[in-house]
Formats: structure tokens, C-alpha cells, sequence
């Protein structure tokens, strides 16, 4: 509207001032002014609609028709002169171009209009929509507030609800918390009476809880022991032993025996460690161990000379006794030899608490353990009036691996309890039968059988019923105990059962082999098992039985026996071997026995061979004989006397060497003058005793002169008999060594001598025939040794 009024004052301004109408002195410069306002407002106009296409163009066009308009009302005023018909169609021309710039601008406004009433509607619209909008979002929001209220007031009554039930629980944990204290006081109360330290080890070694007796143990406050690490406190600590070391605060130590276990729950990451202090039972151990050695020497010394003394009294070494003194000399004889069995448990318990009891393995004939311990023990039965009967159902042949001393031992202990509690006149069944890869002896008597409540402390140490009739009896209640260990030692098991017709079955059992029957493949030799000072016997029989049986009863004696059924087998074997002693029976398949006799004494190699006659025909083979009897050793006659058979070979083997006794000297370096006379009157004209108090004068006997044995106490004055082992083996001719002491030997000791008895355990006749087999035989292997 305003562009319109301005269009009209300037074409209205430009004909005055041609028509010379105006009347204003600035009538030229208002219409310079209103028409350039025209340009500008057009310009302007231009500008505005460039969001319009079509109005952009209707504004455009006028533009330039204004433009054009200003620019030919500006050069009409510039002409010089006008006349008045120009000047009125001038005027009339502008005021026609001015009416249809009206017309457009008029037109453009309207299509303005038109477009700002759509404009209008649509804002109209929208600002209903939007008002639509925003009642909805209000409603809403009304809503949403009113459900956010809603949860607020809910959630405030849940917390009021959780506040009482937290207020509940935080009652309840502290009653938890105050009682979790009370067992926390009560456990740290229990640790800290407790008297062995015990402490927490986390998983990085580091100690975390530690007990008072902790502290006292190590010498250290609870705060220098929590928190570093325990391996520093015990030496020995990872190493998994049982036994350490403990490191007190002045760096003093201790033995300590230790318990370690692992933790559980959320403590499995944690070790508990428990550890005791030994020093009192290290203290003991000495104790005990010196009150051994005390029992060793101190009591088996004097009791040797005791028990040999009356062992020599009742042989008749002193003169024959009367009736009398021969029963009381009996009567010391006997319970000195109890007092002997007492100290001797006494001691191998303690060497089977220690480990240190040894065993000397060989290969045995299972028959001889059964029939050697009834002949050993027959004695020891007699005074109760009891008998024993075998019943041995064994493959031929069958061996064990075992430690001959000790089965015995077993057996003993087995036989005499059998003996003892057996009835008056009672008869013991010994059985021996076989199983696949095992022997099993079982020893059974008649008595009174075995009281239920004792039954599972038979074999306990010091075991032993309650009962007077059976307290009578007597024993020191250590033989089963002493027993189960040594059959364990073997690899077998021991036992009892109980018959239902009375009295007790003890048995046990030994691993064994069967060795194949004559004619069959030879097992292999057990190297390890072999003796290597054991002696060889050549067996000539042709009964296969009586064979057998001789060989049964001499290797229970420890001597290596070989068989020859025919002369022609015998002389085979004389031309190979060497050989000891030979038996002969004189009734041979292929030769007569006496023929063969004198070509053995006709040979050189075999000329001096001691032979021992075993035949049904004895006298006249003397007679057959005539001046060559004086060269067999002995004539037993068939069946054979065991005791004999023994003794006649024991007696050939001491002329095999054909030695002269007088030429023989033992050395004996022994410091009790008792144990050195016992020894001197076993050996007797066997060869010259020479006395050696101590190891010096031991030492200087050996330098002054040659000997055929040496005995060896291991217990002097001034050092150990085992020093002068080293000293004999180095002389150009070493004699054999027997040890003979109060204390066990051990395998170590036992291989570098050729015998070692335990004083004590070795009666006269044993030990004599030990001496003498020694000083007039030296084996190769030993002198190797």
C-alpha cells in the first residue's frame, strides 16, 4: 500500500512539475526522493518474495517496470522544453504506465492475501494441532504424575516396610556378630590353651593367624609371626616331612614334629600347621636308646657267662654232679635261659620299632622249617607232657625265601605258647600245606581256647589274658607281637582261628616256589639268596626218599647239598667240584658203594675227603672194608639219627682240612674275663684261646703272630672291635672273623665278617660248632669279601 501511495506522489510530483504546477522551491528534490524510495521499496518488495517463485517474478517485473518508470520520468524532466500536447501525452503515458503498475501491484497484493490467508489457515491449523498436542501431553503428563505418585507412595510404604525389616536383620546380625565374637573368644581361648603351636599359612607361605603357644614355642611376639613368612620358623617346612626343625628369636633350633593339612570352604586356599616341640621326646629316644645299649651289654653280657657257665656244668665239663646239684644247676639253667628269652623280646621289639632288624635271606627247604622246629623245641614240651604230630602236604621241593633264624624264631613262639596252654598229655598238630604261590603252617593245640575280649589284642606288644590260669603260665606277652612283625617282614600274613571243637589254630604264611622234580628244567639260581660261606655235601643215595630226606636235614643246618644217585653220578661231580664231606651208602644201582670208596681214596684230589657211611649194611661194610674203615668218619645206620648225622658231619668237616688243632690259635679280643673263659672251655682242645682285653692289645696280638679266627667283642675299653676289621683284611693272610657281642649286628657288618652271633642268643653247642667249622675252614668267597 505504501509502495502504491509512493508511486502515485512520484509520477503525481514529475507532471506537476512539467505542467509548472508545483508550487514547493523543492519540488524537484521530492520527487528525486519519492521515486528513488520507490526503487528501494520495490527492491525491497523483489527481496521479500524470494521465497516465492511466482510472486518473486510479479515482484521482478515490477521492479522493472518502476525502474523503467523512474528512469523515463527522470529523463522527461531533463529535456529543455515541452510543449503543452507533449506534455499532456507525457503525463497521460505515465499515468497510464502508473495505472497498470497499480493494476500489478494491486494483483500482487491480492495474490498476497490470498497467500497469507492460506498462511493464516494453515498457522490456524497448526496452532490447533499444537494445542491439541500439548491437552494431550498435559493430560498425560496429569496422568504420568499421578501414577508417579502413586509409585512414590508405594515405594515409600515398601521403604518403611524394608527399614524395619533391615532395623530386624541389622538386630540379628548383631546378635550374629555378638555371638560369631563369643566362638571367636571361645576358639582363640582354645587355641591359645592349646599347647602346640598352631598356625594359619596363607597361600603366599606367609603365616596369618598364629596361637600363643606359638609364641612361646618360637620365642617371639604374636606380631613378628603373623604376617611373615612360616618357612623362615621351619626349616623343613615345604618339603612335606614330618619331622622339621623349628627356628626360635635367637636363632636356636629345635626338632618339632609337624602336622600340615589343607584348609576347606573359603580356607582352601589356606594351610593349617600344627607343630609340636620334640625336644622331651628326642630326649627319651636318647634315653631309651642308651637304656638298650645298657640292656645290651650290661645284661646279655653277665647272662651269657651265666647261662654258659651252667650249660657247661650240666655237659659235664666240671666232673660229673650229683643228682642234687645237677637239678638245682638245672633249675639256673632253665630260668636263666627264660631270663634270656625276656631281654632278647625285650630288644628285638625295639629294633622293630626302629627298623633296624635285620634279616639274612636264603632259600630254604620247606620241609625242614617244620621238622627242625619240633626237634628244637621237643624239649621244651616234654615237661608238660605234650607231644607234637606234623602233617606236611608240600609239592617236592618247595622252597622259601626267608631268614632261617627268624622262622625258627616264629615257630618257637608259636610252639612253646602251644605247649604251655595245652592240657596235660595234650598233643599239638602241626600242619604245613601248600597254595599257589605261598606255604601256610599251622600250629594247633587243645586247650582252653582263646577268651573273646582278648582276641583283638593278641598280637598287640605285651598282650596277654587276664586269667589266672592263664597268667600261671607265664611269657613276657611280646612273642606274637614280635612274631606278626617278622612274618610281615617276609611278605606274608599271621593269624588265628578258633576250632569249634576247642583250643586255638595259630597259622601263617611264606611266599615259596616249587622246584621242578628230577629230570625236569632247573629254576635259576637266586644270587642274592645264595650263602656265600655255606658248605659244600655230596649226597650219594640211590633212594630218591632217603635222599631227599638227607638233604632236608643238612641244608637245615645251612650246608649246600648236591645229590649223586649212582657211583658213576658221584664221580662226575668229584671231577667238577669240590666238595666238604661226602656221604656214601654202600648199595648203589650200578656199582657197589665200597668199590667206589677206594677209588675216591686212591685219587689225589679227593684222597683226604672226609666220608660219612649212611647205609642199612654199616657192619658189614666195615668188615668189607677191614684196614680202610679208619677213613670213614663215621657209620650211621639207616633210619637215620638226625643228632648224629649232624655231629658226624660237623666232624668231618673239621678233619677236611686235616689241620692239626695244636696248630690252631683264636684270637679273642674280649674285655669280660667271664664271657673269654666260657668261650676258651667251648672251645676246648679245638685250638689255643689267646685273650685280648682291648682294641690296642688286639692290634699288637695280630702283629706278633698268625691266627686261625678272630673273635670280636664290638664293645672295649678303648673303641669299637669293628675297627679292627679294616686291619685283618689288609694282613697277606686273613683269618675269618666272629663276631660275637651283646649287640645285633646289622647286614652291613654281618657281609664283612664270615659269622656274627649275638651273645646271648648262641648257646655252647652252636657256638662251638660255629668256632670250630671257622678255624679249620677259610673260603675262597670270604677271603674275596
Amino acid at each position: 500500500m505504501k509502495t502504491q501511495l509512493v508511486l502515485y506522489q512520484v509520477v503525481l510530483g514529475r507532471n506537476a512539475l512539467l505542467l509548472g504546477l508545483s508550487l514547493s522551491p523543492d519540488a524537484r528534490q521530492d520527487f528525486s526522493r519519492d521515486a528513488t524510495a520507490l526503487e528501494g521499496d520495490v527492491a525491497l518488495l523483489a527481496t521479500m518474495t524470494s521465497d516465492n517463485p511466482e510472486q518473486h517474478a510479479r515482484a521482478t517485473a515490477i521492479k522493472a517496470d518502476v525502474d523503467s518508470l523512474t528512469s523515463g520520468l527522470r529523463s522527461s524532466l531533463g529535456q529543455a522544453s515541452y510543449s503543452d500536447a507533449s506534455t499532456v501525452v507525457i503525463v497521460k503515458a505515465a499515468s497510464a504506465r502508473r495505472i497498470v503498475l497499480l493494476r500489478a501491484m494491486t494483483s500482487m497484493i491480492e495474490n498476497e492475501r490470498r497467500l497469507l490467508d492460506k498462511r493464516t489457515d494453515a498457522y490456524t491449523a497448526l496452532s490447533r494441532a499444537i494445542n491439541t498436542f500439548l491437552l494431550i501431553a498435559l493430560l498425560v503428563a496429569g496422568i504420568l504424575a499421578i501414577f508417579a505418585l502413586w509409585i512414590f507412595q508405594r515405594s515409600l510404604e515398601q521403604g518403611r516396610e524394608k527399614i524395619q525389616d533391615l532395623q530386624t536383620s541389622r538386630g540379628a546380625l548383631a546378635a550374629s556378630h555378638a555371638e560369631i565374637n563369643t566362638v571367636r573368644r571361645r576358639l582363640q581361648s582354645i587355641l591359645d590353651h592349646a599347647t602346640d603351636a598352631i598356625l594359619l599359612i596363607g597361600p603366599d607361605g606367609a603365616v596369618r593367624l598364629a596361637n600363643r603357644a606359638s609364641s612361646l614355642l618360637f620365642g617371639l611376639p604374636n606380631t613378628a609371626l603373623v604376617g611373615h613368612p612360616a618357612a623362615a620358623r621351619i626349616a623343613g617346612l615345604a618339603g612335606g616331612a614330618t619331622e622339621v626343625f623349628g627356628i626360635r628369636g635367637d636363632g636356636t633350633r629345635f626338632p618339632g614334629d609337624i602336622s600340615v593339612g589343607d584348609g576347606a570352604g573359603e580356607l582352601a586356599d589356606e594351610t593349617v600347621c600344627i607343630l609340636r616341640d620334640a625336644t622331651e621326646r628326642h630326649r627319651l629316644s636318647q634315653l631309651k636308646n642308651e637304656f638298650v645299649s645298657t640292656v645290651s651289654h650290661e645284661l646279655r653280657t653277665p647272662l651269657t657267662s651265666i647261662r654258659g657257665s651252667l650249660g657247661l656244668l650240666i655237659s659235664g665239663a666240671a666232673g660229673e654232679l650229683s643228682p642234687k646239684v645237677r637239678q638245682f644247676v638245672e633249675i639256673a639253667h632253665n630260668n636263666s635261659a627264660r631270663l634270656v628269652h625276656l631281654v632278647n623280646d625285650i630288644l628285638d621289639i625295639e629294633k622293630i620299632e626302629s627298623g633296624r632288624m635285620d634279616f639274612q635271606y636264603d632259600m630254604l627247604p620247606a620241609h625242614a622249617i617244620v621238622q627242625q622246629a619240633v626237634e628244637a623245641n621237643r624239649a621244651y614240651a616234654a615237661p608238660f607232657g605234650v607231644t607234637f604230630q606234623t602233617t606236611i602236604d608240600l609239592p617236592p621241593l618247595t622252597e622259601v625265601r626267608a631268614d632261617a633264624a627268624r622262622v625258627q624264631q616264629i615257630m618257637a613262639n608259636l610252639l612253646s605258647n602251644a605247649a604251655k596252654f595245652s592240657p596235660i598229655g595234650g598233643v599239638v598238630d602241626i600242619t604245613m600245606t601248600a597254595q599257589p604261590d605261598h606255604i601256610r603252617i599251622s600250629v594247633r593245640d587243645h586247650g582252653a581256647g582263646i577268651p573273646d575280649e582278648f582276641r583283638a589284642r593278641i598280637f598287640q606288644r605285651f598282650a596277654q589274658a587276664d586269667s589266672s590260669d592263664r597268667r600261671q603260665k607265664g611269657g613276657t606277652g611280646l612273642g606274637l607281637s614280635i612274631s606278626k612283625a617278622i612274618v610281615e617282614q617276609h611278605g606274608g600274613t599271621i593269624g588265628f582261628d578258633v576250632p569249634e571243637d576247642g583250643g586255638t589254630r595259630f597259622w601263617f604264611t611264606l611266599p615259596c616256589r616249587h622246584t621242578p622234580a628230577i629230570g625236569a628244567e632247573a629254576p635259576l639260581v637266586d644270587d642274592e639268596a645264595a650263602p656265600v660261606d655255606r658248605r659244600r655235601i655230596l649226597i650219594v643215595e640211590d633212594d630218591y626218599d632217603v635222599a631227599r630226606l638227607l638233604g632236608f636235614m643238612l641244608e637245615m643246618q645251612g650246608w649246600q647239598v648236591q645229590t649223586a644217585h649212582t657211583a658213576r653220578e658221584a664221580e662226575a661231580l668229584l671231577a667238577t667240584t669240590r666238595f666238604d664231606v661226602m656221604t656214601l651208602d654202600v648199595l648203589l644201582p650200578d656199582e657197589d658203594g665200597l668199590a667206589l670208596f677206594r677209588r675216591i681214596r686212591a685219587k689225589p684230589a679227593t684222597h683226604d675227603l672226609p666220608v660219612v657211611i649212611v647205609s642199612a649194611v654199616t657192619d658189614t661194610a666195615r668188615r668189607d672194608l677191614n684196614g680202610d674203615a679208619f677213613s670213614v668218619v663215621d657209620w650211621i645206620d639207616k633210619p637215620i639219627d638226625q643228632d648224629r648225622l649232624r655231629h658226624a658231619i660237623r666232624r668231618a668237616l673239621a678233619q677236611g682240612t686235616g689241620a692239626n688243632p695244636a696248630m690252631n690259635a683264636v684270637l679273642h679280643v674280649e674285655d669280660d674275663p667271664d664271657i673269654f673263659k666260657i668261650v676258651a672251655a667251648v672251645i676246648g682242645n679245638e685250638a689255643e684261646v689267646v685273650q685280648a682285653p682291648s682294641l690296642s692289645e688286639g692290634r699288637r696280638a695280630l702283629a706278633e703272630r698268625t691266627f686261625s679266627l678272630v673273635i670280636l667283642d664290638v664293645s672295649l675299653p678303648d673303641g669299637s672291635g669293628l675297627d679292627l676289621i679294616d686291619a685283618i683284611r689288609r694282613l697277606s693272610d686273613p683269618p675269618p672273623i666272629l663276631i660275637f657281642s651283646a649287640s645285633d649286628s646289622d647286614s652291613a657288618i654281618a657281609a664283612r665278617v664270615s659269622a656274627a652271633l649275638v651273645k646271648s642268643r648262641t648257646d655252647n653247642v652252636a657256638l662251638r660248632d660255629i668256632i670250630a667249622g671257622l678255624i679249620r675252614h677259610r673260603s675262597p668267597e670270604i677271603e674275596a669279601r
